[in-house]
């Protein structure tokens, strides 16, 4: 079967968790009034991640030092000019990379920074499609064909395209008794607000895009996540201004990366796009800007989670309302939500009106 390698979890709670494992930090930088030369005490933002033994490089300035000891939250006692550079003073905010360790010979067992888990929630969201036909509407022919198999088809169209827009567009919700009749009612949070409040990396459009601003684009898209490719839920303005780039030679080809989907494909110096045209991504009828229709939606697909409640996977029900009328009716309905992992490693490009 043809499409994204998206995997599907049961969820036992209509609020369900992804937990997962942050990178380990790799930076802290001076604090405060700055350090001499001769300062063997700095104060940084955080030590959280950060032992004895340590060696950390100022960045810009080249000086590296061992960490002797972590005597605060905020404080480490240091030998100074441990390398080839001579010892410089420290000002504010000298950013201070971690570099690896180097153990003294007999040294004891070393200290432990383990990584932080993070627990993200989301819930399941009751989804369904109503449709519906009269008795005489579904036992009349038609030179189109049957009524009957025209609803079934549309209810499942309309079903998935809603379901789409909610894993795209979605916010998280839950009001327990909030629904129009008291009940609880949940929504499930989409690839969008996941991007945006789960690190992933955001850029908004404020003027005419450039190719060097889709260049730093990729650049930024790749720092975290898959080093080789991503695909990105394009909207066809997107599509139009990678074209013009290319001088109307965007390359279309069919990649087993990403399941047979046929792609164009955007080679960077970073990594593989892999561009989809979703139509999704539209402007709407208000005019240009009014929409998604200058939006880009990197993802890793292998990180995305289709869940659904027990025994609650979507299913088109046939004739389930039999209350005498004269007609019938059927629902595709499922509850189902939308886990991501790490979507640090996605990315949205928004608002993109002109190019040159």
């Amino acid at each position: 079967k043809k499409g994204l390698p998206v995997k599907k979890k049961v969820a036992i709670n209509p609020e369900f968790k992804v937990l997962e494992k942050k990178p380990h930090a790799e930076f802290t930088a001076i604090n405060g009034a700055g350090h001499l030369a001769a300062s063997t005490n700095l104060t940084v933002d955080s030590t959280a991640h950060i032992k004895p033994h340590d060696v950390l490089k100022a960045v810009g300035l080249d000086e590296e030092v061992i960490v002797l000891s972590v005597t605060s939250a905020t404080v480490i006692n240091v030998k100074r000019a441990a390398g080839a550079t001579a010892a410089v003073d420290l000002p504010d905010d000298t950013p201070l990379m971690t570099v690896q360790s180097a153990r003294e010979e007999f040294s004891p067992r070393g200290s432990i920074v383990m990584a932080k888990n993070v627990i993200r929630t989301n819930y399941t969201q009751i989804m369904d499609f109503w449709n519906g036909l009269s008795r005489t509407a579904d036992k009349s022919e038609y030179y189109g064909g049957s009524k009957g198999a025209e609803m079934r088809e549309e209810t499942w169209l309309e079903w998935k395209k809603r379901t789409e827009k909610a894993f795209l567009f979605g916010e998280p919700f839950e009001d327990l008794d909030g629904g129009p009749n008291g009940n609880p009612i949940r929504k499930t949070g989409g690839v969008i607000y996941w991007i945006k409040s789960g690190g992933g990396y955001v850029e908004q459009a404020t003027t005419t895009y450039t190719r060097t601003m889709w260049a730093a684009w990729c650049r930024n898209l790749f720092e975290n996540g898959r080093q080789d490719y991503k695909l990105v839920l394009s909207a066809p303005k997107i599509i139009d201004m990678l074209s013009f780039w290319k001088d109307e030679k965007l390359q279309m080809s069919p990649n087993n990366y990403v399941y047979d989907l046929r792609v164009h494909e955007w080679e960077s110096g970073h990594g593989t796009l892999f561009i989809l045209r979703d139509p999704m991504l539209k402007d709407s009828p208000a005019g240009n800007g009014a929409g998604y229709g200058g939006c880009a939606v990197a993802v890793e697909p292998e990180k995305l989670n289709y869940q659904y409640l027990t025994d609650s996977d979507v299913k088109y029900y046939h004739n389930v309302v039999k209350d005498g009328s004269d007609g019938k009716y059927d629902v595709c309905m499922g509850e189902v939500g939308l886990g991501i992992n790490n979507p640090e490693g996605f990315g949205i490009l928004e608002e993109v009106a002109t190019w040159a």
